[in-house]
């Protein structure tokens, strides 16, 4: 019985991830010029300094940088092209907040006004899930007139284009 539970809980999983990567393919295959997709990650934190000689206390004490990648990908002449923005802060967090203002720095920078629907994917984690982080959608949703959809890759299969 108890193994039969977590063959179970297994493949309810494998399924998520299976219709997850299906819808996101069905988002991309639907772009047109009204719409646009974000993919949002948070990347490994970068060391800055550092070197190929270095003391115990040089290695250790190397600044962290936290990075933030995004990615639109949009459609134009028929094509569909992707940028990539990344931001850059000594606040090593990984939060809301930060996700946020990023976010919402980014739409504003960006034009992202032109498009009426966008599609935010993210992996599952806490920062991207909480309260905080969406009511930072729904301001800028509220703000714009433009409709967000937040999709979430299957948990643990997060991995995607902003990580490369």
């Amino acid at each position: 019985p108890k193994t039969q539970q977590i063959i179970n809980t297994i493949n309810e999983h494998k399924e998520i991830v299976k219709h997850q990567k299906f819808q996101f393919i069905q988002e991309i295959n639907k772009l047109n010029e009204g719409n646009c997709l974000l993919i949002v990650d948070f990347k490994e934190n970068l060391k800055i300094g550092g070197g190929p000689f270095e003391t115990k206390k040089d290695f250790f004490n190397r600044q962290q940088i936290s990075v933030l990648g995004i990615a639109i990908l949009y459609k134009e002449n028929g094509r569909i092209l992707t940028d990539y923005h990344t931001y850059l802060s000594n606040q090593l967090s990984h939060d809301s907040y930060f996700a946020g203002n990023c976010l919402t720095e980014f739409y504003f920078k960006f034009g992202l006004s032109k498009y009426k629907s966008i599609s935010l994917w993210t992996d599952g984690a806490n920062h991207f899930k909480s309260q905080e982080f969406m009511h930072f959608l729904f301001l800028i949703s509220r703000k714009t007139q433009t409709s967000i959809k937040h999709n979430f890759f299957g948990e643990y299969h997060g991995k995607n284009i902003v990580d490369g």
